[in-house]
């Protein structure tokens, strides 16, 4: 099996308002933490999807932005890889 690009959030801050969860992501084998109900609900789905073997929440910053904006999940198929940013 190829080793995961991303094994952890760079960032854990919460974004102003937002909700935290505190979950376990079977997938993963480790604690998540989210913020926010886009990203709960999108969580939910990788782990509910056989197509999915991999996930990180907030893996990286978006370079440029001000105030940094995170990537709510990296996410590896058998075919690609992608990045998910969830819009408020």
């Amino acid at each position: 099996m190829i080793e995961p690009r991303f094994v952890r959030a760079v960032n854990s801050t919460r974004t102003y308002g937002a909700h935290r969860y505190d979950v376990f992501g079977p997938k993963v084998g480790r604690r998540l933490t989210l913020f926010g109900r886009c990203a709960l609900d999108l969580w939910i789905r990788l782990e509910s999807d056989a197509y999915v073997f991999g996930y990180c929440e907030r893996p990286l910053c978006i370079p440029g932005t001000n105030p940094a904006r995170p990537v709510d999940f990296w996410v590896r198929t058998p075919d690609e890889e992608r990045l998910c940013v969830v819009l408020p």
